[in-house]
């Protein structure tokens, strides 16, 4: 789901920035335009809108409070959309 809204999104002309925990399977995105980041933290300070879809709740949870996490870089007008 989450490489389909991302191509949907470059096709219409959207700056999109991705992460994996794999960051091989980033490949194709990055083929179409994407860029790519090597933590979540570095997602967040450049983007102003993230959109995340992990696998579970846990994998979520790692995502936001791990070191490197989304956390570490929310700040004044950043939104964080956990799907």
């Amino acid at each position: 789901m989450g490489k389909a809204m991302a191509l949907n999104l470059l096709h219409h002309g959207f700056s999109v920035t991705v992460w994996n925990r794999t960051l091989s399977k980033c490949g194709e995105l990055v083929e179409s335009g994407a860029s790519v980041e090597e933590t979540p933290t570095a997602v967040i300070k450049k983007c102003k809108y993230t959109i995340d879809m992990l696998s579970d709740p846990s994998a979520a949870l790692s995502v936001v409070f791990d070191k490197d996490g989304v956390l570490e870089q929310m700040c004044n007008g950043k939104g964080y959309i956990d799907m």
